[in-house]
């Protein structure tokens, strides 16, 4: 993972794509912040197309590594997005504004900042039926047996806790409408349900999070599932599986 020297730098986001998503990126002219590269030029095409990426976004002030002319010295900026591969390794770094670098998953076309969907009421849903710890392999136990094929995808190399969470699975449902779907960990349930009522939670357009799809929230046993998705049939299903027992 990219080190920022002398920096106190603070994750504020990551987004999974794949290699595919972030030469379209680089190579778009239309993509926020794309266009880096000519048509078939991104380094990213040497890579497998389904070839896992993390874009980290981390805000500071943060002190670049630059090559600056002599008496001058390296620059300093409010936010940088660091692009990873899945070993680990820095394919990008890119540094500058709130503005200038929101916080948007890297794909062609440009992604939706949460600002401009912020008339989407999130949905926010405690599972009541269960009151004791559950395991990630049970959540997705039971979104398979609705008929949702999920599983517990590898751990990314660097990890957005948000919400107060102190550990976090991905998953993997297979469906492509399904954008993104975080298992939030909590020590306890007490905690869990303390984070499940933050408004940063209830009112993702409060908090920091960009999201590039209708977040849903399910608070279960001592975690919070997160899953986001435009198709409000399938998040229907999925909030289902987890709240109906």
């Amino acid at each position: 993972m990219h080190e920022f020297p002398g920096a106190t730098a603070r994750l504020v986001a990551t987004f999974q794509i794949t290699a595919a998503d972030l030469a379209a990126w680089d190579e778009s002219p239309t993509a926020f912040g794309g266009s880096h590269a000519g048509p078939g030029m991104s380094p990213a095409r040497s890579m497998s197309p389904s070839a896992a990426i993390f874009a980290c976004y981390f805000d500071g002030p943060i002190t670049l590594r630059a090559h600056p002319p002599e008496g001058g010295s390296n620059p300093t900026v409010a936010r940088a997005l660091v692009i990873i591969d899945g070993s680990g390794s820095t394919l990008e770094l890119r540094g500058g504004t709130e503005v200038s670098l929101p916080l948007v998953r890297p794909a062609a076309p440009s992604p939706t900042p949460w600002p401009t969907v912020a008339a989407f009421a999130p949905t926010a849903t405690l599972a009541t039926w269960r009151t004791t710890p559950i395991s990630s392999t049970e959540i997705a136990a039971l979104l398979t047996a609705a008929g949702l094929q999920t599983r517990i995808s590898p751990p990314a190399p660097a990890r957005a806790l948000l919400y107060n969470s102190t550990d976090l699975d991905l998953l993997s449902i297979d469906d492509p409408a399904i954008r993104g779907a975080v298992i939030y960990r909590y020590p306890s349930v007490a905690a869990a349900n303390a984070a499940f009522h933050l408004d940063a939670l209830q009112n993702p357009a409060h908090g920091t999070v960009t999201f590039i799809a209708r977040p849903h929230f399910i608070g279960l046993g001592d975690t919070i599932v997160s899953i986001a998705t435009d198709d409000e049939a399938l998040a229907a299903r999925v909030i289902a599986a987890l709240t109906r027992h």
